[in-house]
């Protein structure tokens, strides 16, 4: 389909049934919540890589958690899924997000942030500060887990230079290997040439 000279790709059936399913597991991860957080959305959302997949998972848990959490948790919830999602975009082109340890950092971080700003809100307690490190903790666990079951606890390294589409260029050793292998071609190849030219005399 083209609209105003932009042509949209329609997507296939393949495509289609496995956002359904990323979303599918954001909706009913915001419903496994623990007194009104819900740590394994937030895992869910920072194991997916920003993308299709990832806005499905996001938008899956910020329907669940309306559903399933009364208004406020569910602000809260959708605040930190958000979070995570600006934050994994953000950092996408750089060399912390192909670690393994950054996107349950990712997690917990933002999870960490939104739920001391609502503690300092409503008063710091002891039951508050557990609570908000269980939920913290919970969600960097579970987000390394959640990567390791969509397989994606490991990202190569980039093929080619962010915002490019060229190639990365090759290591200085290639190059100099490449240098030398061609300068013995250059010495080597006039010498048969005259043996095989003296040898014709």
């Amino acid at each position: 389909m083209k609209i105003a000279n932009i042509t949209l790709e329609r997507a296939s059936a393949g495509e289609l049934l496995r956002l359904a399913g990323y979303g599918a597991a954001g909706f009913f991860a915001a419903g496994c919540c623990l007194e009104g957080r819900a740590p394994l959305a937030a895992g869910l959302v920072a194991a997916c890589r920003p993308g299709k997949n990832g806005m499905a998972a996001l938008g899956g848990g910020i329907v669940g958690s309306l559903v399933f959490l009364p208004f406020a948790p569910a602000l809260r919830c959708c605040g930190i899924l958000i979070l995570i999602y600006t934050v994994l975009s953000a950092f996408r082109d750089t060399k912390w997000f192909r670690q393994g340890w950054f996107r349950p950092a990712a997690a917990a971080g933002a999870t960490l942030s939104v739920e001391l700003a609502y503690a300092l809100q409503m008063g710091l307690g002891s039951a508050s500060l557990m609570r908000t490190a269980a939920c913290t903790a919970l969600s960097g666990v579970l987000c390394h887990y959640c990567a390791l079951l969509l397989r994606e606890s490991v990202i190569p390294p980039a093929e080619s230079t962010p915002g490019s589409g060229q190639p990365a260029p090759a290591p200085a050793a290639e190059r100099r290997g490449a240098a030398r292998a061609g300068g013995e071609l250059l010495i080597v190849s006039p010498a048969q040439e005259g043996g095989k030219s003296r040898r014709g005399v």
